[in-house]
């Protein structure tokens, strides 16, 4: 009877390959198992459909990479491992059966590694952020850059180790969990899209778009706000309707812009965003959550700057916990 190769929950093959060798580097089946690879030896193998993954062999076991078990997570798979030396290949299979825990993002918005812990499926973590200060002057409680250098050493060492992660804190209480599921992120990201980013005096892109996130990933889309000048001392905001199940709630900050040579006081609007900036020759809405964004927050929640930047603030009722471009929000770079 056939082995079947189960990757554990730390993501590794558990099994050993098989000793078959083929040296025109095609996909092989084999029936013959229990040959035992030395560390090091595999440096990278190819999928059925002949993707290239990096892989290696550490203490016994086939590592592998975080990306390969989000696409590869409950799937049975056949893969072919070769060495650096040419001709010697090994054939075998496999069975993805855990997904990788909770993953960890830095402010770059790339991925840098998974802890490993069941407990944690579907979790996403960002790094707190290095910023001190944001044109809304609201706080800044993330973290300096060395210790935002440490954390992200700490998560690329040990990624996938579960065991490490348990015996230190220090990734978690650097970071900030925010919206895991990647499909309530993207109706997220839609709804605030509404607003295109390219600026100009268009009404879509000057009003605010948001909604709420209910504790079960559910996304409620709230009516836009009104239309507002930026060289003009307006009222501009949203109003959200925040049931008690309410787990976030979100909201742009326009891209509009408008050419002037007069100055623009901030202006709180009915949610509690302050979106007027500082007028001049482009009078622009601010970027980052306003002060009474920030006081008037009792979760985690998100400013979606559509301007310039394009920066997804992370934000609480002490100011903003940490940051991330809003191209990375929805897939983090690998």
């Amino acid at each position: 009877m056939q082995k079947k190769f189960i990757v554990d929950k730390d993501y590794t093959f558990v099994a050993a390959v098989s000793n078959s060798k083929n040296d025109d580097h095609k996909k092989r089946r084999d029936t013959k198992f229990g040959y035992t690879v030395d560390d090091g030896e595999i440096q990278e193998f190819v999928d059925a459909n002949h993707k290239r993954i990096r892989a290696k062999i550490v203490d016994g076991k086939l590592k592998l990479t975080v990306r390969f078990f989000e696409e590869h997570v409950g799937k049975k798979i056949e893969v072919f491992a070769y060495t650096k030396t040419p001709g010697d290949g090994k054939s075998f299979r496999a069975e993805v059966v855990n997904a990788i825990g909770g993953i960890f993002i830095n402010e770059k918005g790339k991925e840098i590694g998974s802890d490993g812990d069941q407990l944690n499926n579907g979790k996403v973590f960002v790094v707190k952020t290095t910023k001190t200060k944001f044109d809304s002057k609201v706080p800044s409680v993330g973290i300096t850059k060395k210790e935002a250098k440490k954390v992200e050493e700490f998560v690329e060492t040990n990624s996938g180790n579960k065991e490490a992660f348990q015996g230190s804190s220090i990734a978690y209480d650097n970071s900030v969990e925010i919206e895991g599921n990647v499909t309530t992120r993207q109706l997220m990201v839609d709804i605030v899209n509404q607003d295109n980013g390219r600026g100009g005096t268009s009404d879509a892109n000057n009003r605010e778009y948001g909604g709420i996130v209910l504790n079960d990933g559910t996304v409620v889309e709230s009516p836009p706000g009104e239309v507002a000048d930026p060289s003009l001392v307006s009222s501009i905001g949203i109003t959200h309707k925040i049931p008690r199940n309410t787990k976030s709630v979100f909201h742009s900050h326009p891209s509009g812009t408008k050419s002037t040579v007069e100055e623009v006081d901030s202006v709180n609007d009915t949610s509690g965003s302050s979106s007027l900036g500082r007028g001049g020759e482009d009078a622009k809405f601010l970027s980052a959550p306003s002060e009474t964004d920030v006081t008037g927050s009792f979760r985690t929640n998100y400013v979606f700057n559509r301007g310039s930047n394009k920066i997804v603030y992370i934000y609480s009722g002490s100011g903003v916990i940490a940051t991330i471009p809003q191209k990375r929000f929805i897939t983090p770079k690998k």
